[in-house]
């Protein structure tokens, strides 16, 4: 029997993160308490020194990750999403792992410079201390996070997606520092002119191909790590590993003065695109690798658990496609108007979340009793609207 018909056919309660009797827990409420400090402090001192500019800077970064963090949480198919989880993940990224990478950082930046000179820190140190601190302590993360609440991640999936979470907090504590930084050198009198230039080339220029992607793309292969318990240690090991490698490589290749800064004018615009192409590939290849995976489990569990009346043999096809069940409201739409669209659109919902209940809870839990009656409700709600 392999992990996935294991898990479909074996459901287990799921825990929470709320975990105080895991050593775990409380290492990651130490990272998240020393981090809280050392970039509090931080920004109180950015406050005083530059209170227009840090000012504006704060809600402009919350404000730019919002739409991120929406996509994120929408591309977790299975919803596992747990608010407790999601906060901790952000936290520590923003946090937790950002107060880390600053020490860490500035340690390796000496070592960079006595060993090569100014010159290679200040062209090379950025690709050369970024992945090396960065990447592993935002990783852990991730491990601690899945050290706490092991039941939640059953799958690859929910391990990207709080590795996106945690790569997300990290990029939006970054760029604010980056904000202060640009403040303080900046020649000029406006400390309105460094938050825009730095959330022109931070945000609007890379913003989708930073830490969230890094993080995402290395996640990956702790959930493959924890949910291939019945295959080899060394390829799991060597699956993990290899993930870690391709996010440290992304992000020195994308820190690294290679071709940006060679060039000038709209050509530069063009090597970030060439830059960028990998990371968009290695994330679509990781997210469409999980959402298989995903799917795959989705359509055990509804075949294992769930009758037809509730979900359709046609609609168990479409568990984990979004570009089907998308198609299916549209077709709703054209059908019956808004109101079958809408009623299709939380039927689809209910769906997903009776397949969550079963896995977490059971197929007789009063979680998925409650979901099979909204099922019928919208059944029924959804003929009628048909003309």
């Amino acid at each position: 029997m392999t992990s996935l018909a294991m898990a479909a056919g074996r459901p287990a309660a799921t825990q929470d993160f709320w975990q105080p009797r895991r050593a775990a827990f409380w290492a990651l409420a130490a990272l998240l308490i020393y981090g809280g400090i050392t970039i509090g402090n931080l920004t109180l001192e950015a406050f005083r020194e530059y209170p227009v500019a840090t000012g504006i800077g704060i809600p402009l970064w919350v404000a730019y990750a919002i739409p991120l963090f929406l996509l994120i949480r929408w591309l977790d198919l299975y919803a596992q999403n747990s608010g407790l989880g999601m906060t901790l993940a952000i936290a520590y990224g923003a946090f937790g792992a950002t107060a880390l990478a600053l020490r860490a950082n500035e340690g390796l930046d000496g070592i960079v410079e006595k060993v090569g000179g100014s010159n290679l820190a200040s062209d090379w140190g950025p690709a050369l201390e970024g992945p090396t601190t960065e990447e592993p302590l935002k990783l852990l993360g991730v491990i601690l996070l899945v050290m706490i609440a092991r039941t939640r991640f059953r799958t690859i999936l929910p391990a990207v997606f709080f590795g996106a979470l945690v790569g997300l907090g990290f990029q939006v504590s970054e760029d604010l520092i980056y904000t202060a930084n640009a403040a303080h050198s900046w020649t000029g009198d406006s400390e309105i002119a460094p938050v825009t230039s730095t959330f022109f080339a931070r945000g609007l220029l890379s913003g989708l191909f930073s830490h969230a992607a890094f993080t995402a793309i290395a996640a990956f292969g702790v959930g493959y790590f924890y949910t291939r318990e019945r295959e080899p240690l060394s390829n799991r090991v060597f699956i993990a590993s290899a993930a870690f490698a391709v996010a440290v490589g992304l992000h020195f290749f994308w820190n690294s003065p290679i071709l940006t800064d060679w060039l000038d004018g709209v050509a530069v615009l063009l090597a970030i695109a060439v830059k960028a192409a990998p990371i968009a590939l290695a994330v679509a290849l990781v997210w469409r690798t999980s959402v298989a995976e995903q799917a795959r489990l989705l359509r055990s569990l509804a075949s294992l658990h769930v009758s037809p009346n509730l979900i359709t043999a046609s609609e168990r096809e479409t568990l984990g496609a979004l570009r089907a069940r998308r198609r299916a409201r549209k077709q709703a739409k054209r059908a019956g108007g808004k109101k079958l669209e809408r009623a299709v659109t939380r039927l689809q919902r209910e769906q997903m979340r009776l397949l969550v209940a079963i896995h977490q809870d059971g197929p007789d839990s009063p979680r998925a009793c409650k979901h099979e009656e909204a099922i019928r409700r919208l059944r029924a709600e959804t003929r009628s609207l048909l003309p």
